[in-house]
Formats: structure tokens, sequence, C-alpha cells
């Protein structure tokens, strides 16, 4: 019988298991939908150097730098060192991700061991998250977008260290495929032109 654990990984499930979510699952999900700080607060575990895994408890300024960066496209965060300015926006990006499914994100730094340390950060929240919430994550593209370029940049020996155990070419096309059907109708039906 094969693991229903991501490539060995106890707190990841498998993208194909089936998970049922009782009604309060689904309130809770919506709810986090919603409200970053309420989904940070509840939900994402940082490494603490004297307690380690804790929950993330948000500082008053945090909760600013939040709601600027849901309410505005453009922020500029004018702050010292060691402030968890890093953490904080580690947090508000798995949020964006987890609950906007036409989103993307860059993780740009000066240097890569930098962005690579952002990028843990983010995967360590997620693998500490409810296995549930972790599941709504395989239906938007990003995770199939991702699984497409594996498929093109790693070496085919790689394939068998999928969850699948291949690189799902015709699953990975179709969903997204399904996806570009969806995204085309929508906008579609919801542009207009404005005369200024």
């Amino acid at each position: 019988m094969a693991s229903e654990n991501y490539l060995g990984n106890p707190r990841l499930k498998r993208a194909d298991t089936k998970v049922e979510y009782t009604p309060e699952q689904v309130a809770e999900y919506i709810k986090c939908s919603e409200d970053p700080i309420y989904f940070i607060l509840t939900y994402c575990k940082i490494v603490n150097i004297d307690k380690g895994l804790i929950m993330f408890p948000l500082w008053e300024f945090q909760k600013e730098m939040i709601l600027a960066f849901e309410e505005n496209r453009f922020v500029i965060c004018k702050m010292p060192r060691q402030v968890g300015k890093t953490t904080t926006t580690a947090g508000f990006i798995l949020w964006r991700v987890l609950f906007n499914e036409h989103y993307s994100v860059a993780i740009l730094a000066n240097k890569d061991k930098k962005a690579r340390e952002i990028l843990d950060r983010i995967q360590k929240m997620f693998e500490n998250l409810p296995q549930w919430m972790q599941q709504v994550a395989a239906i938007f593209p990003l995770k199939w977008m991702t699984q497409g370029a594996r498929s093109v940049f790693l070496p085919d020996s790689f394939a068998a260290q999928e969850v699948a155990g291949s690189w799902e070419t015709g699953r990975t096309f179709a969903i997204i495929g399904a996806w570009l059907v969806v995204g085309l109708i929508w906008a579609i039906r919801s542009f207009k032109w404005e005369r200024h």
C-alpha cells in the first residue's frame, strides 16, 4: 500500500489523498480566506530560538504590515534588522497562495541563500498547517504549474520521486488547460471597455 505522505514527510499529505471536510473545517477555511491576520495567528507556526516550534505571535506593527500588504499593491517597509519582517512576509505569502488561486509569487533577494531561507520559512509554516487545510492547495493551478516546471527542468530520473511516481504530464496539461478555459470564460464575461 502506497504511503499517504508526500515524499515520506509525515506532515504532508500526498496530492491525491482524499480528505473529507467537516462543516466546521469549511467554515474555518472561509474565515481564514477572508482574514490573513486570523489565519497567521491561528495556524502559522514559526521556530523560536529559545522555545522551538511555536504559534506565530504577531506584534501590532506586524499586523499593520499585513494589512498594508493586503490593501496596497506596492509597500515599502523601513525597519531595523531582526524585528520579524521576513517571517511576517512569509506568513502573508503563504496566506496569499493558499487562498487566492490567481496569485503568483516570486521571491527575490540579494543572495540565493536568503531567497532559499525565505522559501524555507514558508515551507515550514505550510508543513505545520492542519493536513485538511494543506489539501486545498492541490486544486489550484500553482501546484500543477510547478509540477510541469519540474518535469521540464529536472532529469527524467527524478520522476520516480514524485508522489505518483511519474511527472503526470497528461494530468498536468489537463488541469492547467481547465484553469485556462475557466480563466478565459471569466475574462470574456467580466471584461468591459472603458472610454475616458
